[in-house]
Order: C-alpha cells, then structure tokens, then sequence
C-alpha cells in the first residue's frame, strides 16, 4: 500500500482502478450478499467504465490477488470449461476495508516511526480531551 494524501476514501491508499474494482465489489455485495466474480467479469466490467481505468487483464488479476493478500478479498474455487477459475468475493464490509487499511498504517508507521507515533497519538488524546471538557463556570461571590 502506498499513502496518497491528496486523494479521498480509497483511493488514498489504491490505484484508481483498484479502488474502482473495490468500490464495485462493494456495491455488487450490497444488492447480492453473496456477490462473487471471475477475474474475466471483472475485467469486462472495468472495460465499461471510464477510459482512463482500463487495464490489462494480468493487471486486473494482480489487483484481485493483492486484495486477497491484504485479506480485503477472498476467492473460491469453481471448476468449469478450461479447468478451475477463482470466483473473487469480499471478504469484509466497507468498515472491516477502513479497519484493515487503518491497522496496516498503524502498524507501519508504529514500526518505522514508534516514539514519533507514540508522542502525536498522546498529543491528539490530550487535545482531543481538553476540547471536551466543560468551560469552567465563574463562581458568584
């Protein structure tokens, strides 16, 4: 995963056409729980969408696969003509996506940068609680 700040959502951590193949997943999976398709479908599908996600089937595949090994995504085996094919399925909710993407920069960041992490994470709780607290109310004399 590489960090983009200037980007939104997904696409912070993604390229534009993996976070679009997630994103369909997502909706696909909203409509059927049970959502799941070939990396053949999927690359069809990202055929239709704009000009500038259109990829190559190996580079459709090799999205799948990361988001499989990031445990975004799952696969099921299904035999069929020519042999088997990966049938590719979520394998979490949107929020379980956020969950996963967060631990993996945390634990990044806490592995390269510990005490750095450690020193903001205490100053953004202190802010955080200051900004809370009730204002003192002046006391009648």
């Amino acid at each position: 995963m590489k960090l983009n700040t200037s980007k939104e959502d997904l696409d912070t951590i993604m390229r534009d056409y993996e976070a679009a193949i997630v994103y369909f997943f997502l909706d696909e999976t909203e409509q059927k729980p049970d959502f799941k398709m070939g990396s053949g479908g999927v690359w069809l599908w990202l055929e239709t969408q704009q000009e500038e996600l259109h990829k190559s089937r190996a580079s459709v595949i090799f999205s799948l696969n990361r988001r499989v090994d990031d445990g975004i995504m799952d696969w099921e085996d299904e035999t069929g003509k020519g042999g088997h094919h990966r049938l590719y399925k979520l394998a979490v909710d949107r929020e379980g996506i956020h969950d996963l993407i967060v631990t993996e920069i945390i634990d990044c960041l806490d592995h390269n940068f510990g005490d750095a992490l450690k020193r903001a994470v205490d100053a953004e709780i202190l802010r955080r609680q200051l900004q809370t607290k009730p204002a003192a109310r002046a006391h009648k004399l």
